[in-house]
């Protein structure tokens, strides 16, 4: 991405900032797909009074090859606050912008636009666009490429998955072409509470997770036509909020360098966990008779008498054993609990 910034003659502290301390500010995109779009992002800095607003011209001057198509992707007021400034007037390779409304708490007006390069302009054409106010203009460059249309498709697990153990399914990304690509970047979100993580198994990828997304830039050649099959391991926790549930799993690409057919690239499946299994009921203990011995007879070695009762049930925590003599009596025989 290309950003220009042009600062002229800061003003004394306390003074009103005149026309001629103007900042402008120009984003492109370092390419731009031949035959498809791209944004733009320009500003005007260091308005001071509505009134130096309302009479506020800024120009954006398009190149040969390029053409205004219009201005979004900020071209109307949005729940994230980004909106332009005011309405734009395409004229042949002219674009005039001025401003519409109050800049409350703002000192600069923003504007985007949606450009596009022709499909006759040759790979590796620079394409300088200039914006300009009050006398003072500033220049970014793109160059036009070929481009490469991405697309991904999923194979997802199997059946059912049982909690705690992995998710494993196989992300597909194709090149649809018409250039070769040298690396892309895969993303993926996770809903629910059962995602702890992953990796790709195959090929080698530079992966990264935060709660709830996984993403993943892959350093490989891919021509056109060609496909990467990535499998995936995802590790799933075994807990009341994964048993039995369904979760959604999204992916998507983005197309090199930027936006050519963005129908094709997300898609999206479920993971469905299993039911968790019905618990075993834990088995009653068993009752073991033990014969004290005559105490006028006591076996060799004359042991102590046993007194108390002549049973006792098993604990949870072992086997009572029975003293006499100079051996040890097993009294009953513990139970595995399941």
């Amino acid at each position: 991405m290309v950003m220009a910034l042009l600062v002229s003659g800061v003003a004394a502290m306390g003074a009103a900032r005149a026309p001629e301390d103007r900042t402008l500010y120009l984003i492109a995109p370092d390419q731009a797909p031949i035959g498809h779009t791209a944004e733009l992002l320009f500003q005007a800095r260091g308005i001071t009074s509505d009134e130096e607003a309302d009479g506020l011209v800024l120009t954006l001057t398009l190149p040969g090859g390029m053409t205004y198509v219009s201005p979004e992707p900020y071209a109307h007021h949005g729940s994230n606050g980004n909106y332009n400034d005011g309405p734009c007037t395409p004229s042949g390779q002219i674009v005039t912008c001025r401003i519409d409304r109050a800049l409350i708490g703002s000192d600069t007006a923003a504007w985007t636009a949606t450009v596009g390069i022709d499909a006759d302009v040759a790979p590796g054409t620079r394409l300088t666009v200039r914006v300009g106010a009050d006398g003072k203009t500033l220049d970014a460059t793109s160059t036009a490429v070929a481009g490469a249309d991405l697309t991904v498709r999923v194979e997802p697990p199997k059946g059912s998955v049982t909690a705690g153990q992995p998710v494993e399914f196989t992300a597909i990304v194709r090149n649809n072409g018409p250039a070769t690509i040298q690396r892309f970047t895969l993303f993926e979100s996770y809903e629910g509470l059962w995602y702890g993580g992953g990796r790709v198994t195959n090929p080698e990828a530079d992966c990264f997770s935060d709660p709830g997304s996984f993403i993943c830039d892959v350093y490989r050649e891919v021509k056109p036509g060609e496909e990467v099959r990535l499998q995936h391991s995802m590790q799933s926790r075994a807990n009341a909020d994964t048993w039995g549930t369904r979760n959604h799993v999204g992916l998507s690409v983005e197309d090199v360098p930027s936006k050519i057919d963005d129908t094709n690239d997300g898609t999206s499946f479920q993971v469905q966990f299993s039911k968790k299994p019905p618990q075993s009921p834990s088995p009653t203990p068993s009752r073991t008779q033990t014969t004290a011995p005559d105490s006028a007879s006591p076996g060799g070695g004359g042991g102590l008498p046993i007194t108390g009762p002549a049973s006792l049930p098993l604990t949870g925590a072992g086997v009572l054993l029975l003293l006499t003599g100079a051996g040890a009596l097993w009294a009953g025989r513990r139970r595995a609990r399941t």
